[in-house]
């Protein structure tokens, strides 16, 4: 009862949001382009197109809201639910989604909300408006997500020391953790091109002659090469995830379990993929950025505390 109470209010707020939206309409695109002309765009400057897009943008959110409110409010999630259920086990879907054997349901399924909401917010994103701009806002905010990466997975190697072990495993894991870390850090350093973008050096050198971008970077010497490899890194990773979670090798390596990212990140992992067909693609850097992210967040919760570290631990 109480549930159907808050689903009512979720569904008049929604409704009400988007009159407001229409009525305020000039305003709020009017505020939209201003706020992407300052945050959003390199040259702090929109064409005629972004302002469209920005137009199509506020108007689609409107509807959004409104066509999620009415749905809200009528019986049709339950009627949805209940075509679904007829072709799909939901319950076995549920349990696949939800499944960590090492993290409770619980913790799991908030890892799935932090990998699903944002990759489907950004597919979203990129319907409406198009692709991020290159060293946009966006993209400078989400590549502190490497280097939160990098802390997290050295916090758990540091976690991991507190608890010596004779296993090989042990030190295995503690090596791949602090190499991890390293890698994470090095990608947040490349995407803020070793603080040239805040301190505003000018590159010199082979940086200046046949850096693609002239900045102070390693991987804009491969520019030509994205095209190739963000598809080969994204796909193969989506396809290897995807083959190991519903065809595991029986009995599957702890280790193995412990290290593959669960089946809570599967739309984020498939939204990855989706999006680095096109080769070099700003929101594969940004969701690879999430990605990390919650990754060494989820090692980082197993090792404090997490179901079957222990045999991990064991030697032999």
């Amino acid at each position: 009862m109480k549930y159907r109470f808050v689903q009512r209010v979720a569904g008049l707020l929604a409704i009400v949001c988007s009159l407001l939206i229409l009525v305020a309409y000039s305003d709020v695109v009017a505020f939209s382009v201003r706020f992407a002309e300052a945050h959003l765009s390199v040259d702090h400057k929109l064409e005629a197109g972004g302002i469209n897009a920005v137009r199509q943008a506020v108007a689609g959110m409107a509807a959004m809201l409104c066509l999620g409110g009415i749905v809200v409010l009528t019986p049709l999630p339950s009627l949805m639910a209940g075509v679904l259920r007829k072709f799909v086990d939901t319950r076995a879907l549920r349990a696949f989604l939800s499944g960590d054997d090492f993290l409770s349901d619980g913790a799991a399924g908030v890892l799935f909300v932090f990998a699903t909401v944002p990759a489907v917010a950004m597919h979203l994103f990129v319907l409406a408006l198009g692709e991020p701009s290159h060293e946009g806002m966006l993209e400078n905010l989400s590549s502190f997500g490497f280097l939160i990466a990098g802390a997290t997975a050295w916090a758990s190697c540091a976690v991991l020391g507190r608890h010596p072990s004779a296993s090989g495993v042990h030190g295995r894991l503690r090596l791949f953790l602090f190499l991890l870390g390293l890698v994470f850090v090095v990608l947040f350093g490349e995407e803020m091109s070793w603080g040239q973008r805040f301190f505003g050096w000018e590159s010199s050198g082979v940086f200046a002659e046949y850096n693609y971008q002239h900045e102070t970077t390693l991987h804009n010497f491969f520019n030509p090469l994205f095209v190739y490899l963000y598809p080969m890194v994204g796909m193969s990773a989506a396809a290897v995830a995807f083959a190991l979670w519903l065809f595991p090798a029986r009995p599957s390596s702890l280790l193995l379990r412990l290290l593959l990212p669960p089946p809570s990140f599967a739309l984020l992992l498939f939204v990855m993929a989706a999006s680095s067909f096109r080769g070099h693609s700003e929101v594969f850097e940004e969701l690879l950025a999430l990605f990390s992210m919650l990754y060494a967040a989820r090692l980082f919760m197993i090792l404090r505390g997490g179901k079957a570290v222990s045999a991990l631990l064991q030697p032999g």
